[in-house]
């Protein structure tokens, strides 16, 4: 027993005790707001006849920080401290809680459905507003960091085609060389461009690839391939 169940008025009901977690293993089940006195007073009413309780140990895992994978694009270290107390040194404070009953349920069959009442010592409220806290922060820091990250990639794809858009521009005025021209494949003409325009090989090789065809396309309509050769 703990002063959470002690402060329920069981009388009158067959209270059965269930193994696992207060807070995790009622999540399905409809959560009843009012206060417990009242829901009890309910159950009463509607001659509810057996209540079922659940508890929640406090423990040292409720200090471990869980990493937001929303908020995680592999960018950004994850080897940051996972302690809470580490972002918040007065939430040690809690750690004279370690093994006591932070939380209980009290569910009850009310006309075929599942309804729970929780109840959380007040103490450990404290400590999930603190938490709740150094998360927010945490994920505000880390939202931040993603948005200078995105930020800073948007610029640089801009910054790339601009670079891209300049040289495959002078990729183009090789129709105008002869060399280049009379050059038999492709590959050859590719080879050649990347050779005689600087920073052209920092241009993804399929762009490049579909220029020099499109080039070479260009060359062959217009019959400067057999021009050059003649030359």
């Amino acid at each position: 027993m703990s002063p959470l169940t002690d402060s329920v008025n069981f009388d009158g009901f067959t209270v059965i005790f269930l193994d696992g977690d207060a807070l995790e293993d009622n999540k399905e089940f409809a959560l009843v707001e009012d206060d417990c006195a009242d829901f009890i007073a309910k159950c009463q009413k509607l001659e509810v006849q057996c209540l079922f309780v659940r508890t929640r140990l406090f423990s040292q895992d409720d200090f471990i920080l869980e990493v937001d994978d929303a908020l995680d694009d592999g960018d950004i270290d994850n080897n940051e401290d996972q302690n809470v107390a580490a972002h918040d040194e007065s939430i040690n404070e809690f750690k004279q809680y370690w093994g006591a009953v932070s939380a209980i349920s009290v569910t009850a069959v009310i006309q075929g459905e599942r309804v729970t009442k929780i109840l959380r010592e007040n103490w450990f409220q404290d400590f999930e507003d603190k938490k709740d806290a150094v998360i927010q922060r945490r994920n505000d820091e880390r939202q931040r960091i993603m948005d200078e990250i995105n930020k800073e990639s948007e610029k640089e794809e801009i910054e790339y085609e601009k670079m891209k858009e300049s040289l495959i521009a002078e990729m183009w005025k090789l129709i105008n060389n002869h060399d280049f021209c009379k050059l038999p494949t492709q590959k050859a003409k590719l080879e050649f461009a990347i050779e005689n325009i600087q920073s052209l090989n920092e241009i993804d090789s399929d762009d490049l690839k579909k220029e020099i065809q499109q080039i070479n396309a260009r060359i062959i309509a217009r019959g400067l391939d057999k021009r050059h050769k003649r030359q």
